[in-house]
């Protein structure tokens, strides 16, 4: 595995590194979106930083951010997939580097060279894939662009990757296609293509970001696609195959609490309108 990468995983027991598993590795997002969840926390008045150590352990994070050239360095990403240099890996350290930026040092210099790397992506993923649901970070949570650019994302990613019963990741998405179990993976995307599977939380996650946005409508519209699609128990399966069937990864616990987020915010927000 690459050596210059903090593991994603760890061990509740013991705290120990977890490097063999097939997921989860060289994601950048991960350390990133700890960075905004101290600050965001803080802001919000949870009692997270303990002592000095806390705060020397912040800012070695920073610091590994910027020996990392995080604004450039490839990496698997949301989907733990492929490296490439991603959007949606540069928008969570971006948005880390800016909260926690009251509690350690912060080069200003190293949050331009993260907007500067997404702005020359935008408002693609990858400079190979144009359109991808984890774009979806640079407008909830991170909410990182001006209004213009959160509904070009919006309009692409629906409109190129929604299907009735969810979100696809990306076009020619293997990951549970309905011709992966005969043909396996490797092969081009373009193989793919029509046998996606649809992620349910694809639907919480976009009503999150027209609420951020401030379109209810769309966001109500949003929210109640995501009840469309729930099993008997109320629950969020992780993909409706493309054959109509659910997969075996369900409730997804994500899609889950991305729902219920999404509902008590539009809940908030129609009362103070």
């Amino acid at each position: 595995f690459p050596s210059h990468d903090i593991p994603a995983r760890y061990s509740a027991e013991d705290f120990r590194e977890i490097w063999d598993t097939e997921w989860g590795h060289d994601q950048n997002d991960c350390v990133g979106q700890l960075l905004w969840s101290i600050g965001e926390g803080i802001k919000r008045g949870k009692q997270i930083i303990r002592n000095q150590d806390d705060l020397r352990i912040i800012q070695k994070l920073v610091q590994y951010l910027d020996t990392l050239e995080y604004d450039v360095d490839p990496n698997a990403g949301h989907w733990e997939e492929s490296s490439e240099r991603r959007a949606s890996s540069i928008a969570p350290c971006v948005a880390g580097l800016i909260s926690v930026s009251n509690l350690v040092y912060v080069p200003a210099e190293l949050i331009a060279r993260g907007l500067k790397s997404l702005y020359e992506l935008f408002p693609r993923e990858t400079f190979t894939r144009d359109v991808d649901l984890a774009l979806l970070c640079l407008v909830y949570p991170y909410n990182l662009l001006p209004r213009s650019m959160s509904e070009l994302i919006l309009h692409n990613i629906t409109k190129e990757l929604e299907t009735p019963t969810g979100i696809l990741r990306y076009r020619g998405d293997s990951y549970y296609s309905t011709l992966e179990k005969t043909h396996g993976r490797n092969h081009p995307k373009e193989f793919f293509y029509g046998s996606e599977g649809s992620w349910c939380m694809g639907f919480p996650w976009v009503s999150l970001c027209f609420q951020t946005i401030g379109n209810l409508e769309k966001a109500e519209e949003y929210l109640r696609k995501t009840e469309s699609v729930m099993l008997e128990d109320g629950s969020l399966p992780e993909i409706i195959m493309a054959d109509g069937t659910v997969n075996p990864n369900s409730p997804l616990l994500w899609g889950n609490s991305l729902y219920i987020q999404a509902k008590e915010g539009l809940d908030k927000l129609s009362k103070n309108i």
